[in-house]
């Protein structure tokens, strides 16, 4: 199972890829069965906020793989920094716009 790559960056290695996602099929419930081909230790990250809009980020192994979930009226700012030594795009960063979907995650490898 390959996740297609929907879209690239500047920064080498950091795109958006698709998920495998299964919806609830009650359209006022908002879970999601997210499914990845990373094998290895997963952690994951929520953040609520009373009155600010909530994430979730999932790191598997040495993959960053971030998904975003909220209402799909929201805007995130999200600023990406290629910390990886050697890489060829180091300290390059990018701000990116986008909305909550759960169907695409933000991969770095």
């Amino acid at each position: 199972m390959t996740q297609q790559v929907l879209e690239e960056t500047v920064i080498e290695g950091l795109e958006w890829r698709e998920n495998y996602v299964a919806a609830s099929p009650e359209a006022d419930n908002h879970y999601y069965l997210i499914a990845n081909e990373a094998s290895g230790i997963a952690d994951m990250l929520f953040f609520i906020d009373e009155g600010e809009p909530s994430w979730m980020g999932l790191h598997v192994g040495q993959t960053d793989l971030l998904t975003f979930f909220g209402p799909p009226n929201k805007t995130i700012l999200g600023s990406f920094i290629d910390c990886r030594e050697g890489s060829s795009t180091l300290h390059r960063r990018i701000d990116l716009l986008f909305h909550p979907d759960p169907t695409r995650a933000s991969r770095s490898k």
